[in-house]
């Protein structure tokens, strides 16, 4: 994926939401799309909506994860975490 070669340079929300997306989501029309058309033809629809599906719902589940963890815990520039409550 073309995101992992910026990776070092996103912050760290923009690194957790686009490896959430690169888990459940990628590779879409890829590899294993080859490999489902060739074992299982009349599954093909089900495959792209449930990968493009689960690649939104991980999407906004990191979302909603990654604001309600930041308001407990201080986030470093570095990506590490500080255990100080934030008020």
């Amino acid at each position: 994926m073309l995101i992992f070669g910026t990776f070092k340079e996103m912050n760290p929300k923009g690194k957790v939401v686009c490896t959430a997306f690169g888990v459940s989501g990628a590779f879409v029309f890829g590899g294993q799309l080859g490999f489902v058309s060739g074992v299982a033809p009349e599954m093909i629809g089900a495959f792209i909506i449930s990968k493009l599906t689960a690649g939104i719902i991980s999407i906004v589940l990191a979302v909603w994860l990654y604001e309600r963890e930041s308001k407990e815990f201080s986030l470093k520039e570095n990506g590490g975490i500080s255990y100080e409550y934030q008020r």
